[in-house]
């Protein structure tokens, strides 16, 4: 064991971040062999942190709780043991499989980070108070983010079958439309019909039954002769006209795609897929515009924040440091790696970072945060250009990024890139603890797999022993 190299936590303050850190703790015990050390201050503590290397620091008193925890973060080279090498962890990063030490490998210059998932302009609103995020933007992002979460759900089990059978439907859905264009344009057309009457009932009842009556209008006759609804009996029309592409995926795939729905089900009647954009757009004002490639509500604007550059431009007025590129890939702070020391060679960028973040705590528009000049302080030291960690070190395990697939017998992948990640860290900044979610629920089970397959080696010895 490499005793010079040492992984780092700090928390303190509420049960909810203590218990969040227990979690952490007992994930990287299991999957790391290097020491770990726990830096807080206790007397801020509703908990005490069960662990065997912990360093009690006392923080200033006039800071908050999240503040307090931020000068500890920011201050870890002048409090730590310097004959040491650490790797910095925040407390929702969680190891998913051996081989975690080897991020040491990794150091390049003075301290080393993993990328953030988006750029500067995108995460510019959550650093300062700008009014890009404001309080109508954030309640529809919360409304809209209620009726895609559940969709995109998919229970473990379901998973790799849903990932099998998307790619299939693609080529499937590729051959469909390339034999049958006039089908699949009129198809579309529908699509973008139902979406323009979105929340109005009796506008989407009218444009339904206009769109049906001159090529259909006998058979919808028929039904509306029977007593049925005329929306209902508009639907059940579309269906029949347009249904040859789930015949054709039934033939093939024994898999029932139910156009009427937008929703398709394997053959024991288990929901795997939904069409995300359909099912909200008849259940609310927003719909997805394919051609800007975002939500947006019923005037058109844009529902999830845009990129703005607030926060290059208040790094240059209240600490006179230059920014030159405004989508610069930024830095996560989640994880770094660092030498402690007065003398070390992180010292001076780690001692910018830390007085940087006090001075952003009395200026009112910064949020209490460190990312943000974390930013600044890389420019500063000249550091944007320097190399960064693999994503599998810090994998952002984002919810809500879409064409982030999860499979847990693969890892992670995106739409728009070959192959999987497989992280041996996973950051899990948002949806902590929801057991409806596959990611979630795939790095409990592999803590368990491996705190089982631990006992049972120990069984093996003691009984190869007796």
């Amino acid at each position: 064991m490499n005793r010079e190299e040492r992984f780092v936590f700090v928390a303190c303050g509420a049960a909810a971040h203590l218990d969040e850190l227990g979690i952490a703790l007992r994930h990287l015990r299991q999957f790391a062999d290097n020491p770990i050390v726990v830096v807080t201050d206790a007397r801020r503590n509703a908990l005490p942190v069960a662990h065997d290397l912990v360093l009690d620091c006392p923080t200033p008193p006039v800071l908050s709780d999240a503040q307090a925890a931020i000068w500890l973060k920011t201050s870890l080279h002048r409090l730590l043991d310097p004959r040491h090498r650490y790797c910095y962890l925040d407390t929702d990063v969680l190891a998913a499989r051996p081989g975690v030490d080897q991020i040491f490998m990794y150091r390049f210059g003075p301290v080393t980070f993993a990328t953030d998932h988006c750029r500067m302009r995108y995460f510019s609103p959550w650093a300062v108070d700008c009014g890009c995020l404001s309080e109508r933007r954030l309640a529809q992002a919360k409304a809209l983010n209620a009726l895609i979460e559940p969709l995109d759900a998919c229970p473990p089990e379901l998973a790799e079958k849903r990932r099998r059978l998307q790619a299939k439907l693609e080529t499937y859905s590729a051959r469909y439309v390339a034999a049958e264009p006039e089908l699949a344009a009129r198809r579309d057309a529908v699509q973008r019909l139902l979406e323009r009457t979105a929340g109005h009932p009796w506008r989407r009842k009218a444009a339904l039954l206009a769109w049906v009556w001159p090529k259909y209008g006998a058979r919808l006759a028929r039904r509306l002769w029977r007593g049925a609804d005329a929306t209902q009996a508009a639907r059940a029309v579309i269906d029949d006209a347009l249904g040859t592409l789930p015949e054709f995926i039934r033939r093939e795939l024994g898999f029932d795609w139910r156009l009427n729905e937008r929703r398709g089900y394997d053959e024991a009647g288990r929901l795997l897929l939904t069409d995300v954009p359909f099912y909200v757009a008849g259940q609310s004002e927003f719909r997805f515009d394919a051609e800007r490639g975002e939500w947006v509500d019923g005037e058109g604007e844009r529902v999830f924040h845009g990129p703005c550059d607030h926060l290059r431009a208040a790094i240059a007025e209240d600490f006179r440091i230059v920014v030159t590129d405004p989508d610069w890939q930024h830095w996560n702070g989640g994880v770094f790696l660092f030498e402690a020391g007065a003398d070390s060679p992180a010292a001076p960028f780690l001692d910018s970072w830390h007085e940087l973040t006090l001075a952003s705590f009395d200026l009112p528009r910064w949020k209490t945060r460190d990312q943000g000049t974390l930013i600044a302080a890389a420019w500063k030291h000249g550091l944007e250009g320097q190399a960064t960690l693999p994503k599998e070190f810090n994998f952002l395990a984002d919810y809500h990024k879409p064409g982030l697939n999860f499979d847990p017998a693969h890892g992670f992948s995106f739409a728009d890139r070959p192959g999987f990640v497989k992280p041996y860290l996973v950051h899990v900044y948002h949806h902590w603890g929801d057991r409806d979610w596959a990611v979630w629920t795939w790095l409990e089970a592999t803590l368990e797999d491996r705190l089982q397959g631990r006992l049972d080696g120990r069984l093996e010895n003691r009984e190869g022993a007796s």
